[in-house]
């Protein structure tokens, strides 16, 4: 009974080749489309579940209130970690991390590496992660102990083995190589290409409640009541920060994350960048749907092509077949098809793999669905597109008289015109849905990129620096001056894209404020191009103050400093009023300038109180060029930081690379969503090709009468078109308000975004009708032009 349905399924695949051909098309693109997309959410759903104990290993976060402002940050002093292991005893074990970019160098090979860590020795304890050569238990015990990653190891030792070796980091310490430790997999909060160890450095040996500069992770013992232990972390919380004076309105609170629910659910950002949970839904969903449009285009053209095979199911009930016979013969030609198509989807998904891991910067491969659990799904998800795009064509076509088909009168009721209506009007509904939504995220990243953030990013470069190019500064700066091309030149501790310094303030009435602050040279407001609201710039004399006296003369000599307009604001101040007011910050200190506010924090952010003031703490030396000749310019400068910086590598920075970086994640979402915006297009636009192929071939004779009658090309392609365009129009209709509520609330999450462009809408819409305009087409012009007599004739 089998071998004869697949030979009638075979049979019939051959006779009707075009409609067999979109059919399979259709189930190929939306399968392959489905498996990329599928790589993209299960990756990111399934982040940190590779940890032996991932059920019990837990993220600390800080939330912290000093005087009128608070923060909430991932990371906590290095005291804590340690205290909550020692005095909660659900507590098993902790885990320490600092990153911070260094210069690493072996002989010749010197490289500024960006994933470089350090991490307690209980690393390997709490975190699956293997080490191929050392001991787990000494490799990080120490001070001055360092594990490469293979890549790594190669990169700086070639074929030697490196371990026992020496690496020298940022130009001064050694570091004695101890092992070599797997790369961490690619769905790892944790990241690395280099793992110091911890009690290399001051906050390993001399824990302390500030700063908070520190990623920490406990492990807790089995059967750990959450409630209780959350209890007792709040408690500690509380009375460390009464212990530092922290009392009153103000607070310290320390807040546990399961490891799992990160990289997802939170809204802090760690070690790697996390993904908002809402991007993984919606891509999800973008899944099943552009399923649901594949099996969509099956059903549509499996029941309108019911009446053509009107004939063959009365002559089968004739001789004999039964329903569920016939049945089961219209699923095994869905269970081919389905079945086919996933081969070719595999093959077309393999081969643009490549294009698609570029556009995400991320390394997918199809072998994340060969473990057991994706192959379940996978299997199952095959079934249920099989069945699900078989079984009503199953049903119209088994529900047939075979008095009426054998008399040729057999006909779709208008129960199933209307269902292929209405899928046809849910499959353009997703379509015009989800040319909208990218529309908005097009037009919103470009606004991130083109806004007026406050300061001009354009034609800026940092490069790294450290003690020894900051006293060699003048030095640079001298020579070169005399480059045309290289317009202003700065120090700062961090550029304005992104400052994480912390720090407070206290007024002489008594008002406190956490803000954020950045040490700078006098030069940065220039370098930069930030507005000054009212009062004056830095000037050669503060940095000369602070280059000369030490930091506990200038402390007490008392400094001059530069504050945004949110942080008078916040002091109850206007920026005029604001100039000259003395505040206590490392002791005496006055306000001498409020800059505008400037976004030195992602937009989905507000801005927050900052200030600005003097030092000799940089981390990365800031140009800005003309923007003639660029790479001519950084050539000269290069050759001149080689002569007196020779050993940090010069690799320098755009800001406005920097800036984007920021957006990474929103820019590659986008590019995907928009990517799979075509691709649901084009699978819609091949059902809406079939059926009307089908419907033009049903209205031959129609086409000629009106052709002898007089009617024009033009006339007939309307008459033809009309009822198409009108389920069109009906799912632009219902699709706008859906997608207007869906970027609206996207919208929300930034501080600073578009209006709402109304025009975007009609856009999309019209973009649609075009595109069904033109699909529609290539069937009803050729249909107009036929030669009404032969029509006639045949018919």
């Amino acid at each position: 009974m089998l071998k004869n349905y697949l030979n009638s399924a075979i049979r019939h695949f051959l006779r009707h080749r075009f409609f067999s051909f979109l059919n399979i098309a259709g189930l190929t693109v939306g399968i392959a489309c489905s498996l990329l997309l599928a790589m993209f959410v299960w990756q990111e759903a399934t982040y940190d579940n590779f940890h032996a104990d991932k059920d019990r290993i837990y993220r600390i976060t800080s939330d912290f209130k000093m005087g009128e402002y608070s923060t909430q940050t991932a990371m906590t002093g290095s005291a804590i970690g340690p205290a909550i292991t020692s005095e909660i005893p659900e507590v098993a074990n902790m885990v320490r991390f600092f990153k911070y970019p260094v210069v690493v160098t072996h002989e010749e090979n010197k490289f500024e590496e960006a994933d470089f860590i350090w991490a307690d020795s209980s690393f390997f304890d709490v975190f699956s992660f293997r080490l191929l050569e050392g001991n787990p238990k000494t490799a990080l015990s120490g001070r001055n102990k360092i594990l490469l990653t293979p890549e790594s190891a190669l990169k700086y030792f070639g074929d030697k083995d490196p371990v026992g070796e020496m690496l020298v980091v940022d130009n001064g310490s050694e570091y004695e190589v101890t092992g070599i430790v797997e790369a961490a997999p690619v769905n790892s909060q944790i990241k690395y290409d280099f793992i110091a160890s911890f009690t290399t450095l001051r906050a390993g040996r001399e824990p302390s409640l500030f700063p908070m500069n520190y990623y920490s992770y406990i492990m807790v013992n089995p059967n750990t009541d959450l409630a209780v232990l959350e209890s007792k972390v709040s408690s500690l919380a509380a009375n460390k920060a009464s212990e530092n004076g922290i009392t009153g309105e103000n607070y310290l609170k320390i807040q546990l994350e399961p490891l799992t629910e990160v990289h997802l659910t939170s809204d802090l950002p760690g070690l790697v960048p996390n993904v908002d949970k809402r991007y993984v839904v919606i891509f999800f969903i973008v899944t099943v749907l552009i399923l649901v449009i594949a099996c969509i285009n099956y059903m549509n053209l499996a029941t309108a092509r019911a009446a053509d095979r009107g004939t063959e199911v009365g002559v089968r009930k004739v001789m004999g077949a039964h329903r569920g016979q016939l049945f089961w013969q219209y699923i095994t030609e869905s269970f081919i098809s389905v079945l086919v198509a996933f081969v070719f989807s595999i093959v077309l998904a393999s081969l643009v793999l490549p294009y698609f891991n570029t556009a995400l910067n991320k390394q997918y491969s199809l072998d994340i669905f060969l473990s057991p659990l994706p192959l379940t799904i996978i299997f199952t998800v095959v079934v249920l597109v099989a069945l699900g795009s078989g079984i009503y064509p199953a049903l119209v076509l088994t529900h047939f008289s075979p008095v009426k088909t054998l008399k040729g009168s057999a006909r779709t009721s208008k129960a199933g015109l209307g269902l292929r209506r209405g899928l046809i009007v849910f499959q353009f509904v997703i379509s015009a849905g989800l040319i909208i939504c990218s529309l908005v995220i097009y037009e919103q990243i470009r606004f991130i990129q083109t806004s007026d953030i406050g300061y001009q990013k354009e034609h800026v470069v940092a490069q790294t620096v450290d003690n020894d190019v900051v006293r060699s500064y003048s030095a640079l700066k001298s020579q070169l001056s005399s480059v045309p091309a290289v317009e202003e030149m700065t120090l700062v501790y961090e550029t304005p894209t992104h400052i994480n310094w912390g720090d407070g303030m206290e007024t002489n009435d008594g008002r406190q404020l956490l803000l954020n602050a950045n040490p700078v040279e006098y030069n940065y407001l220039n370098t930069f191009r930030i507005s000054l609201l009212a009062g004056e710039d830095f000037t050669r004399q503060d940095q000369l103050q602070a280059d000369s006296d030490s930091a506990q003369a200038l402390n007490e000599a008392g400094r001059n400093i530069i504050i945004n307009k949110r942080a008078a604001q916040e002091l109850g101040w206007t920026p005029e009023e604001a100039v000259g007011q003395r505040i206590d910050f490392k002791g005496n200190a006055t306000i001498i300038g409020v800059t505008e506010n400037f976004h030195y924090a992602p937009l989905h952010e507000e801005v927050g109180p900052l200030f600005l003031f003097v030092d000799r703490m940089y981390n990365q030396v800031v140009f800005r060029l003309s923007g003639s000749d660029i790479p001519g310019t950084l050539s000269l400068i290069e050759e001149e930081w080689n002569r007196i910086a020779p050993h940090i590598p010069f690799d320098p920075l755009f800001l406005d690379e920097e800036y984007n970086a920021m957006y990474e994640n929103e820019e590659r979402l986008g590019m995907l969503f928009g990517f799979f915006t075509i691709l649901a297009v084009i699978l819609g636009t091949l059902g809406l090709l079939g059926l009307s192929a089908l419907m033009i071939s049903n209205r031959t004779r129609e086409i000629g009468i009106r052709k002898v009658l007089g009617a024009s090309v033009n006339q007939i392609v309307g008459v033809l078109s009309i009822d198409f365009m009108k389920l069109v129009l009906v799912a632009c209709m219902i699709s706008i308000p859906l997608a207007w509520y869906a970027m609206d609330q996207w919208l929300q999450t930034f501080s600073a975004h578009i209006s709402m462009p109304w025009y975007l809408f009609i856009l999309a819409g019209t973009l649609l009708l075009l595109v069904s305009l033109l699909t529609l087409s290539t069937q009803t012009v050729r249909a107009a032009l036929r030669n009404p007599t032969e029509v006639i004739r045949n018919e």
